[in-house]
């Protein structure tokens, strides 16, 4: 495996194995060795990624649930197999991170990486969610509630169609505009000079930080519950029950593109009402 797609794929999915791998005797005092001994042989990541493969999967869906054209799915996999190769080997269980989160935070950045090599996003693309933000949080205070497609669409002087267009246009950045929400504002934000994110430690927390967190989930949520209906049931499904956007599409009886234009709406409605909160 190399550190970017490649046009072939060697690993299937497989069901996780019922017991982790064994450690060399005389190591399992040391906690700190175990994910990092998974990783030092053929065999030890193997056993690794079929373990963890439904996690690599969710992971992929989630961060990349309409994949750019002429990638596979597999080849994805692999990429992020490779992530969680490498998680393995610096996992430190000291600082009190479980490995699968630690494990979702290496994969998400490797995934974003890959995206903007394959795919870089302009300035133009940054600069049309800022102004539909501003829209939204515009027509929110004056309305007294959230707006509609139609609303926002003459807000901004445009067609419901030009509209809808705008809203495939930042389609993509809004699956990484939901894991900026704990902190839209940063510096190191996708709209950075770089064009993303600054690769993060997960296990550097503050006290101070897991109390802004939880104030974060309670404001993602008082959020979500004045949404339209349509909208919190695409993040509900997408988010908490983990269904693809096509499935989703299915369901509520619309296409896959259509769901991403809801989905791509409401994260771009909650990024501007906790950019003014937060």
């Amino acid at each position: 495996m190399n550190g970017t797609l490649s046009s072939s794929s060697s690993i299937s999915i497989q069901e996780p194995l019922a017991e982790p791998p064994a450690i060399p005797a005389g190591r399992e005092s040391d906690p700190s060795q175990r994910y990092r001994l998974l990783a030092l042989d053929s065999d030890g990541e193997r056993d690794l990624i079929q373990r963890y493969l439904p996690l690599v999967v969710r992971t992929i869906q989630r961060l990349c649930p309409v994949l750019p054209e002429a990638t596979s799915m597999d080849e994805w996999i692999n990429l992020a197999s490779m992530a969680l190769i490498q998680a393995a080997r610096t996992y430190d269980p000291t600082k009190q991170v479980s490995f699968e989160h630690f494990c979702r935070i290496c994969i998400r950045n490797t995934v974003f990486s890959e995206l903007r090599r394959i795919a870089p996003v302009s300035r133009r693309v940054y600069r049309l969610r800022r102004e539909l933000e501003d829209a939204i949080w515009e027509l929110s205070q004056s309305l007294g509630r959230e707006p509609d497609e139609a609303e926002i669409a003459a807000k901004l002087g445009l067609s419901l169609k030009d509209y809808w267009d705008r809203l495939d246009d930042i389609r993509h950045i809004s699956f990484e505009s939901i894991e900026e929400l704990s902190n839209p504002s940063h510096p190191s934000s996708a709209e950075s000079s770089h064009g993303g994110f600054d690769l993060v430690d997960p296990t550097e927390q503050s006290p101070s930080e897991l109390t802004e967190n939880r104030d974060l989930c309670g404001l993602v949520r008082e959020r979500l519950l004045k949404l339209p209906t349509t909208q919190r049931t695409v993040l509900s499904l997408f988010y908490y029950e983990g269904l693809r956007m096509k499935d989703i599409g299915e369901i509520l009886d619309l296409t896959e593109a259509r769901i991403c234009q809801i989905h791509a709406q409401a994260v771009t409605s909650l990024r501007a009402h906790l950019r003014r909160n937060l």
